[in-house]
């Protein structure tokens, strides 16, 4: 069951892409789309060159974004 959380006390099926419903409303325009690369890179095997290449961003913001999470 990938992308979901199973134990006897909790059921959480959390997967971000699909439930854009829980993303907080304060989010600025800049962050979710900083979110949506991530998404991307998680989607497609953690190829961060194709990431870049599909946004138009160096790897060098791709990588300094991802390092101050």
């Amino acid at each position: 069951m990938k992308g979901s959380y199973q134990s006897l006390y909790m059921h959480l099926d959390y997967r971000l892409p699909k439930c854009p419903k829980f993303l907080p409303p304060d989010l600025s325009r800049d962050a979710k789309l900083r979110l949506k690369w991530f998404d991307f890179y998680f989607n497609h095997n953690k190829n961060a060159e194709l990431t870049c290449r599909h946004f138009g961003i160096s790897k060098r913001t791709f990588y300094q974004v991802a390092w101050q999470v």
